[in-house]
């Protein structure tokens, strides 16, 4: 039985030392998250009674200056009503346990002759017996005209300098306060001196040692801090100066300013509350202008806007406040910590590069095993030019943006037509604010941001250079208030409206975000040049001359998708046949411009719906549509090609461009190659609008819509891009003839199948891209 006892008293033990190992663990593992807040507070709160003297003294919240106020009591005369002050009414709530008491300080001086120290204390040699030569003081407190508080302190003073006085200080009462705005204190003091031949100096004011007043210790507020971080990383700061007295309580430092500092800090580890490294510093307050907002109810909000670009990971907001009433020695008297989130980019919950991938393999594999079970079967040199082509397509996939519920948008993005708010029933439009000007200049701004008035100061520059243009200032953001557009109208005085976002439209089919920001939107609806926070006048000048010659569009596009997402359409440009003289003599160069027609021609053809979209007055959700319409095309297109080895549109527009030219011609080339460049150019137009949808649309559209000489710049631009993506086609089909006989055996017998397996890969890209393209709808508020 004794070993059973022992092997108890063992498992015991173990259990126990378990319990503190996993107890310690416990507490080294601690995890400061997003949303993590601590305020350290100073919980000393003090109303100082200052004034020269009892009938011009107040009961105030800030720590009196080096003058002493104070009132003579004679000897004899009974209890003296002193004083009755009433604080400063609370600005907010108050609320918590407290331990109240009251103190203030005296000192004796002669009626008559000089006095020692000693003269009011009770002894034989200084006074007979019997004799009461103290001193008392009766201090009250009423809290909205209630009394809370009453202490008498009766003492003998033996203090005769104004520098090192007696202290009477009233017992510590512990209370339950709730207050609200509008209460108030109210500091009742009596006193009486009995010691005849001196007169007892009642003192406050001053430094600590004579700072009469009350004294409240407990934590009956906590500022409110918070930090949101816009689509460009940078920091919005918020801080409400919920103290008791409001503003008030905050001190106001040497420059003049609320004596409100703060710091990010980071990135920092999950475990790490915070640190003192320099390296960490991300940005702080010194030289950011602290703006204040309204959000009615009589509160105000302070705000800064940073101007540094934040790392991505878990960070602080680090606050400290400076109180008008707390210890001059002290730095903080509330200093709070904010854990907050740099996030990384959002990119999608599914992989464009890994799906398209594994789809481009499988659908090898699938038509290798149809090749082999086929009859004939597919010739070895084929399937291995197959896989070759494979690989060249995979690049393809990786081009592709990876599917997302959050609208991932160009720089030159289709806006949609937002609805903004100009006051409580009047509401305008993008279009509406455009009118016929050639561009329409918006800045975005947060409620309280610094950047408004920077903005304002170029649009004033802009407007002077120019009258060709509309300007308008957006205030964004999902807490944005009518209250804060009128703010800003006072505040600006520009000769621009500024407006509210109304339902966030702007923000959500914005590539800028809820990120202060200038864009320039030209008369297609699409931005045609952004920044962030703001931009100067001459950049934002450069970028609205720039809409008549094609914007941010460029021709380069063609030739930017051939490396390394293109490469494989070299298989598609096999020669069938080797070059023979024609018949009949040919103009020079007759058969490259008819490459480069065809091929042009198969590129606009591709372009042509989103350019008669951005000309007609379809609107911008229309255009929208048309955009999701387009991507079903492309399907439809991929779909057929895998089918019939071309899509149907590419036949037809090579044969109608085979018949326009003249009969030697005809005989010399057949149609079935002028298809063949019209289809290289279908799919170069689909792969070019992947890249860039408003190729054509903007560069040749927003021209055109100026007006007077920008139209023949747009009917030459719209040439151009029929030129240089032609000559892409040219280049293919040159580059694709290097291998002599081999490109053409490859070529004559390989070129249905490379059709095919291009239209095979293609259809799981382009329902990709069309997924894609409706949850962007989805997520700008189109649908």
């Amino acid at each position: 039985m004794r070993h059973h006892r022992f092997i108890a008293f063992g498992l015991l033990a173990l259990f126990v030392s378990s319990l503190a190992i996993g107890a310690q663990g416990a507490l080294e593992n601690v995890s400061y998250e997003e949303g993590y807040v601590d305020w350290e507070m100073d919980i000393e709160q003090r109303l100082y009674v200052e004034g020269e003297n009892a009938e011009n003294s107040v009961l105030q919240r800030a720590r009196p200056d080096a003058t002493l106020g104070f009132t003579d009591v004679n000897p004899g005369g009974g209890p003296t009503q002193i004083f009755e002050l009433t604080s400063p009414p609370l600005v907010n709530s108050m609320k918590g346990t407290i331990n109240m008491s009251t103190y203030f300080s005296a000192y004796i001086v002669p009626i008559a002759t000089a006095i020692q120290p000693t003269w009011c204390t009770s002894s034989l040699l200084t006074s007979p017996p019997g004799d009461d030569d103290s001193t008392t003081l009766t201090m009250s407190v009423s809290i909205k005209g209630s009394q809370v508080y009453e202490t008498t302190i009766t003492e003998e003073i033996d203090k005769v300098a104004s520098n090192d006085p007696q202290n009477f200080s009233g017992e510590v009462l512990q209370l339950d306060v709730d207050l609200q705005a509008g209460d108030t204190f109210t500091l009742s003091l009596i006193a009486q001196h009995n010691c005849e031949g001196t007169r007892a100096r009642i003192q406050w004011g001053g430094f600590e040692t004579n700072a009469g007043g009350i004294v409240m210790t407990g934590k009956v507020y906590e500022p409110e801090a918070s930090i949101r971080i816009d689509s460009s990383k940078r920091a919005h700061i918020e801080f409400l100066p919920t103290l008791p007295w409001g503003e008030d309580d905050v001190l106001i430092d040497g420059n003049g300013n609320r004596a409100v500092s703060w710091v990010l800090r980071g990135p920092l580890d999950s475990d790490e509350k915070t640190n003192k490294d320099r390296d960490t510093v991300m940005e702080n307050s010194i030289g950011r202008i602290r703006m204040e907002r309204d959000l009615g109810n009589n509160e105000t909000a302070w705000i800064w806007t940073g101007k540094e670009q934040l790392f991505t990971g878990s960070s602080n907001l680090e606050v400290c406040v400076t109180t008008s009433s707390g210890n001059p020695n002290v730095d903080c008297h509330a200093f709070g910590i904010i854990r907050f989130e740099v996030e990384k980019d959002y990119e999608g919950f599914a992989s464009a590069g890994i799906w398209l991938t594994l789809t481009t393999i499988s659908c090898f594999i699938g038509l290798v095993y149809k090749g082999f079970n086929s009859e004939p079967p597919l010739p070895l040199p084929i399937i291995g030019a197959l896989f070759v082509m494979m690989l060249l397509m995979l690049p393809l996939g990786f081009a592709q943006t990876n599917l997302s519920d959050e609208a991932i948008l160009d720089d030159n993005a289709l806006l949609l037509d937002a609805e903004f708010k100009i006051d409580g029933t009047e509401f305008t439009t993008i279009s509406e604010l455009m009118g016929d000007s050639n561009a329409l200049v918006i800045g975005a701004i947060a409620p309280g941001s610094e950047s408004a008035q920077d903005q304002a100061n170029e649009f004033a520059l802009l407007l002077g250079q120019r009258d060709d243009i509309s300007v308008v200032q957006v205030v964004t953001g999902d807490t944005s208030l009518l209250s804060d557009v009128l703010a800003y109208r006072s505040q600006l005085n520009g000769s621009w409206p500024i407006v509210l976002d109304y339902n966030n439209e702007l923000v959500s089919s914005s590539p800028t975000g809820n990120a202060d920001s200038i864009l320039i939107v030209d008369r297609t609806m699409h931005i045609t040049w952004s920044e962030t926070p703001t931009a100067g006048s001459k950049a934002m000048n450069d970028a609205i001359d720039g809409i008549g010659t094609g914007g941010p569009t460029s021709l380069g596009t063609y030739f930017s998708i051939f490396f390394p997402a293109g490469l494989f359409l070299v298989f598609l440009a096999l020669p069938r046949q080797g070059w023979t003289k024609p018949e009949e003599p040919l103009p020079p160069g007759a058969l490259w411009a008819s490459i480069v027609i065809a091929g042009g021609c198969g590129v606009l053809m591709v372009h042509l719906p989103a350019l008669l979209v951005s000309l007609l007055p379809f609107g911008a959700f229309i255009a929208h549509i048309i955009h999701v319409g387009m991507f079903l095309w492309f399907v439809q297109m991929c779909v057929v090609t895998y089918r019939t080895g071309s899509p149907f549109e590419a036949k037809l527009l090579g044969s109608l461009l085979h018949g326009l030219t003249n009969k030697s011609f005809q005989d010399w080339r057949s149609k079935e190659d002028m298809q063949r460049d019209v289809f290289l150019g279908v799919f170069i137009g689909w792969f070019a609008w992947l890249a860039n949808p408003a190729l054509i649309a903007q560069g040749v559209g927003a021209s055109a819509l100026n007006g007077g000489i920008s139209i023949l710049v747009a009917i030459l631009i719209l040439i151009g891009h029929v030129i240089v993506s032609g000559l892409t086609v040219l280049i293919l089909r040159i580059v694709a003839s290097w291998g002599g006989p081999i490109s053409k055996l490859f070529g004559k017998f390989g070129a249905d199948s490379f059709a095919r397996f291009m239209g095979l890969v293609l259809i799981p890209i382009s329902l990709w891209v069309t997924t894609n393209s409706i949850l962007a709808l989805f997520s700008i508020g189109v649908f």
